[in-house]
């Protein structure tokens, strides 16, 4: 399955993932640990890339997926991080063609597209050429975006299929 490999940073910690929506998967987090976390980035990749990440770092880790945010361990994000997150995770939430998004990102959607961010608030589904730039600043999956054209979210492996 492909999705996403993404790395939260929490109390000196950092979590090396994988989703198929690192921003509501960063959301999820946030409400299960007594520190804010952060959102280092994320790129493509699947399961299978993910365990080998988990392999490459496994001196430095805490627990599951969990790493000592080591000079080594930060070097290896950096190294694959392709989508930084430029939205502040507490920022006011608005409506994005039906998706809930900070209301920084649909400026940063504007900006980087060349287009008025009132162009932005027209749309009523993201146009297909700028899914990518969506998905890339909002951390949501091109499927939720467009499944007219990306298809239906896969779903997840069950536990007995990933073993």
């Amino acid at each position: 399955m492909s999705g996403f490999i993404y790395a939260i940073e929490c109390a000196g910690r950092i979590k090396i993932g994988f989703s198929t929506d690192p921003s509501k998967r960063l959301v999820q987090i946030a409400t299960d640990w007594p520190f804010p976390p952060t959102l280092l980035g994320f790129w493509d990749g699947t399961m299978e890339e993910e365990r080998l990440a988990h392999l490459r770092l496994k001196a430095h880790r805490v627990h599951g997926e969990w790493f000592l945010a080591t000079d080594e361990v930060r070097a290896f994000v950096d190294k694959h991080v392709q989508f930084q997150p430029e939205i502040i995770a507490e920022d006011v939430m608005i409506d994005l063609c039906g998706h809930r998004v900070p209301r920084r990102a649909k400026t940063l959607i504007a900006s980087k597209a060349g287009i008025t961010s009132q162009a932005v608030c027209l749309w009523r589904k993201v146009p297909a050429h700028h899914v990518r730039l969506v998905e890339s600043i909002t951390g949501i999956s091109r499927h939720r975006l467009r499944p007219d054209i990306f298809g239906e979210q896969p779903a997840a492996p069950s536990v007995e299929a990933a073993a």
